[in-house]
């Protein structure tokens, strides 16, 4: 979703055309309204770049973390000698308590990972990219 911030500007300069369009010959406002055009599109590439790299992002942390429960998953398998794990949100079966390993999984991945590292693509929209910034992803 859009900042009001980045909206905000985008509005007033299309009401200013709009308001314009009574006062100026029709080349001028077509001239203006053009120049408005090519900005909302290069925001729209903007939205969908930051949008696809986001995604990557979320694409790197999901892959760290099935990484480290897979590897979680084969460790309680050889300790507790079972030979498949079903996720409990794609099987709609009774398990028992005894059966269930999910809080033995997240304890250890919480050991094993407890944070994830995320170098965010921009922090701030204005600041250069020699300037950017990592943030840390916390799992709680």
């Amino acid at each position: 979703m859009l900042s009001s911030a980045v909206l905000r500007p985008c509005r007033a300069e299309e009401q200013e055309i709009a308001r314009q369009r009574s006062v100026l010959a029709p080349e001028a406002v077509e001239q203006r309204r053009q120049a408005f055009q090519g900005k909302v599109i290069d925001l729209q590439k903007r939205i969908q770049e930051r949008s696809q790299s986001l995604e990557k992002m979320l694409n790197s942390v999901r892959d760290q973390v099935t990484l480290q429960v897979v590897e979680i998953l084969k460790g309680l398998a050889q300790e507790r000698g079972f030979n498949i794990v079903l996720d409990r949100a794609q099987v709609q079966i009774f398990i028992g308590e005894n059966i269930d390993i999910t809080a033995e999984v997240l304890k250890r991945l919480d050991q094993r990972l407890p944070s994830v590292k995320v170098a965010l693509p921009f922090r701030n929209h204005r600041r250069s990219a020699d300037r950017r910034e990592p943030h840390s992803l916390h799992w709680q």
